[in-house]
This record gives structure tokens, C-alpha cells and sequence, in this order.
């Protein structure tokens, strides 16, 4: 049976991910997907803060998989597959200058348009997962390491609601692949779309930095980097383009 995503709206929170958290260890059945219009304290990848001001998209998606958690982890794939599909459906213009860089971010024209985070509820994640998805639909961030931008700054007049509609419809089938066959079922999707290969990267996963060149993801999800004549597979780390000397990034 195909996932039901039912939409619990809020006003401004500290954080969509902490209140699906809480509702996860209450026992809701999975498919709850918690939305305000403005996270107070939202949060991404390794405690960093994450802009949430109004006008953007913020949703947390409550699922139980009942799957080891590190094959869970792939989920956050699945997330960003579902992401560039919402976004084409509601600005098919921009289809050709979407790709996905793993693991959790959604890149428009280059910049940053979305990011996925997430999170286990329980001892290894036993009363489930949440999904936290931000899109920059009205505003994006200035001054920041790496660039961003938002569906407004790119000529896209889709609303948040819109999105979150497109968002509704795209994840559950994505989600049923990926239930049934594992993450390879869906990586022909995903390898299509992801940035880089064939490219010069940098890892950095803990206090290892591994340099190299961007091979793809396997049938797990897990990144491929050949460095220094070796193949090495990557389950977690913060993926760094390395600009060419004379060329582009």
C-alpha cells in the first residue's frame, strides 16, 4: 500500500524535526508530515543551523520502515529524488539546471536550493525516522561559504503550498522502490542526477580528508571516490568540489 502523507500544520516552531521527533516516540503511524511556515531553531547536518525564515518550505516527514538503520540511510537519497521531482512539477523550466549532491543537498544553477536532514527517533532509530526538507521557495541566504538560492531568485512564482503538494505526491512512490528493492531501485534515478562525477572531490568524514576523483553511488547509496588508483565507499561525509586550476568548479 502506497504511503499516505498527512499534513499537521503549525505556526512558527523551533524546529519541524523535533516535533515529528516527539510524535514518532508517541507512536504515530508513519506517513505524518509536520509544516510551518518559519522554523525559530531549525537545524541541518552536523548541528548547523538552517534558514528558515517565512515564505520558505519546512517539513519534517515521520516514517517507520522497520529496516536496520544503516540501510536507512539511504533515505535521505530518496528524500533529495523527491525534492527535484517536486520542483519540477511546478517549474518544469528549470528541470535541466537541477542535480543532486550527495548526500543531502539539491543544487539549482550551482547554488544550494535544498537540503535534507535526517534523524532517528529511539535507539537505533526503533520508533522511526523523520525526513527534514528545506527549499528556499521565497528567500535564500547571502553571505554564506558556498552559494544559494531560492525558486523566487530563479523566475519560479510557485508558492510553498504548491510545492508541498508536489512534495506530497512525489515522495510515496519513490518511497515504495525503495521499500521493495532498496536503494538500487531507484539509483539509475539518482546517478542521473548526481553532480560532480567524473570530477576532482574532496571528502571530509570525521578528521580524514580523502581526495579524489567522483565515481558515483553505488546500489547502496553510498558514494565512490577513486583515489590515488583505489576505489573507496563512502557511507557519511561532507562532499567539497575542488575548483581545476583554469577551469570551473
Amino acid at each position: 500500500m502506497a504511503l499516505a502523507v498527512r499534513i499537521e500544520r503549525h505556526g512558527a516552531v523551533a524546529s519541524t524535526n523535533d516535533i515529528a521527533l516527539a510524535r514518532a516516540r508517541a507512536g504515530e503511524p508513519e506517513g505524518l508530515m509536520v509544516v510551518a511556515p518559519e522554523q525559530l531553531a531549525g537545524r541541518g547536518r552536523h548541528g548547523r543551523s538552517w534558514h528558515s525564515p517565512p515564505g520558505n518550505l519546512h517539513a519534517s516527514l515521520l516514517l517507520r520502515p522497520e529496516l536496520p538503520l544503516a540501510r536507512c540511510a539511504s533515505l535521505a537519497l530518496v528524500a533529495g529524488l523527491a525534492l527535484s521531482e517536486a520542483v519540477t512539477r511546478v517549474a518544469p523550466q528549470l528541470a535541466p539546471h537541477l542535480v543532486l549532491e550527495w548526500p543531502n543537498d539539491l543544487l539549482l544553477r550551482g547554488a544550494k536550493l535544498a537540503g535534507v536532514l535526517l534523524e532517528a527517533a529511539g535507539a537505533h532509530g526503533r520508533e522511526g525516522i523523520v525526513i527534514g526538507m528545506g527549499v528556499n521557495v521565497a528567500r535564500h541566504p547571502e553571505g554564506l561559504d558556498r552559494p544559494a538560492t531560492s525558486l523566487r531568485a530563479q523566475g519560479c512564482t510557485a508558492d510553498v503550498e504548491t510545492l508541498l503538494e508536489a512534495l506530497a505526491a512525489a515522495f510515496p512512490p519513490l518511497y515504495a522502490l525503495w521499500l521493495e528493492g532498496g536503494f538500487a531501485a531507484i539509483a539509475p534515478a539518482y546517478r542521473a542526477l548526481l553532480h560532480g562525477v567524473g570530477r576532482p572531490v574532496r571528502v571530509r568524514r570525521g578528521g580524514e580528508v580523502l581526495e579524489g576523483v567522483l565515481r558515483g553511488v553505488d546500489d547502496a547509496g553510498a558514494l565512490v571516490v577513486e583515489c590515488a588508483g583505489r576505489t573507496v565507499t563512502l557511507t557519511s561525509g561532507e562532499v567539497e568540489r575542488v575548483r581545476i586550476r583554469g577551469g570551473g568548479s
